[in-house]
């Protein structure tokens, strides 16, 4: 049981589910490249949208593996 100081989002009830996280995060890295690629290949250049999503996806995945590996 965790202390009444501790954050109930911050412990450590919630780690069985961080490999789903992880993978969620790199499934989005994937959809939002293929969607980029969709775009270059139609000759669209309007893809600043998935641009923005793409790159907080690798954030998230990056957030996420390096809060695995370090804790």
């Amino acid at each position: 049981m965790p202390d009444s100081k501790s954050s109930p989002i911050l412990s450590c009830h919630c780690r069985p589910s961080q490999p789903f996280a992880i993978a969620a995060a790199i499934g989005l890295v994937l959809y939002f490249s293929g969607a980029i690629l969709a775009h270059i290949r139609s000759g669209d250049r309007n893809m600043v949208g998935a641009m923005v999503f793409l790159a907080l996806s690798i954030t998230t995945s990056v957030v996420l593996v390096l809060d695995t590996l370090l804790a």
